[in-house]
C-alpha cells in the first residue's frame, strides 16, 4: 500500500515538472524574436528638386542690400502671382532730390533666391547737364552689374557700362532705344539708352539667366 502511494505521488511530481519545461515537439513552439515580422519601414520623403530657373550662385537679397548705398531703400520681398515666371519678386525707387534723376529696379528671383531676371534703370530729372547725368547712371548701372554669382566677372561687366554709355543711346534713333548686350559666365546683360532731342533722357539694365 505504502509502495503504490509513493509511486502515485512520484508520478504526480513529474507530471508537474514536465509542464515546466520546454515544450514538446508536438507543441507550438514560442517565436523567437528573429521570427517575428519587422515593422514596415516608412519610405522617407524624396527631396525637393533645386529650382535652376536663376543665375547660379546669385542672391536677390544681396543685390538690393548692396543697392542701399546708392540712397534705394531696400524693398519689400514678395510671393509672384506668376509663379511660372519667378517664385518671389521685389522692386523700389528713389529720386535724387537735387538733379531729380530717379533710380529703379525690378527683380525676381527662384525657389533658391537665385536672380532669374533683373532690370535697373535710371530717368534724366532735367536739373544737369548731359555729361552729369551719363556720369551718374553709369555709376548706379554698375551696381547691377556687379552682381555675385558663380560665374561673374566683375571688372569686364563694369567695363560694359563704362563703354556703352553713353553710344548706347547713340545709337538708337531719336527717342527710341539704342542696346548692345554682352554674356558674362551664366549671365546676359542688356543695356539701353534713349536720346531725344539731343539729350539723354533712359538708360536702363537687364540681367538674365544666359540661355
Amino acid at each position: 500500500m505504502k509502495k503504490s502511494a509513493l509511486f502515485v505521488t512520484a508520478a504526480a511530481l513529474a507530471l508537474l515538472l514536465s509542464a515546466c519545461g520546454p515544450t514538446s515537439s508536438q507543441g507550438v513552439a514560442p517565436a523567437s524574436p528573429s521570427s517575428l515580422p519587422s515593422p514596415t519601414a516608412k519610405p522617407s520623403p524624396s527631396p525637393s528638386p533645386l529650382d535652376e530657373r536663376g543665375i547660379d550662385g546669385s542672391n536677390l537679397d544681396d543685390v538690393t542690400t548692396s543697392l542701399i548705398s546708392t540712397g534705394i531703400p531696400r524693398g519689400e520681398v514678395k510671393k509672384s502671382a506668376d509663379q511660372s515666371a519667378c517664385t518671389y519678386y521685389v522692386s523700389s525707387s528713389s529720386t535724387d532730390a537735387n538733379s531729380l534723376d530717379e533710380y529703379d529696379y525690378d527683380i525676381g528671383s527662384d525657389n533658391e533666391n537665385n536672380i532669374i531676371s533683373a532690370t535697373f534703370g535710371s530717368t534724366y530729372g532735367g536739373f544737369e547737364s548731359d555729361d552729369t547725368y551719363c556720369t551718374v547712371a553709369a555709376s548706379y548701372l554698375r551696381y547691377g552689374v556687379a552682381m555675385h554669382y558663380s560665374t561673374e566677372n566683375v571688372d569686364a561687366a563694369k567695363a560694359f557700362i563704362t563703354e556703352n554709355i553713353p553710344s548706347v543711346a547713340d545709337a538708337g534713333t531719336d527717342g527710341k532705344a539704342g542696346e548692345v548686350s554682352t554674356t558674362i559666365g551664366d549671365a546676359s546683360f542688356t543695356l539701353y539708352g534713349v536720346k531725344k532731342n539731343g539729350h539723354y533722357t533712359t538708360f536702363w539694365l537687364t540681367v538674365e539667366k544666359a540661355k
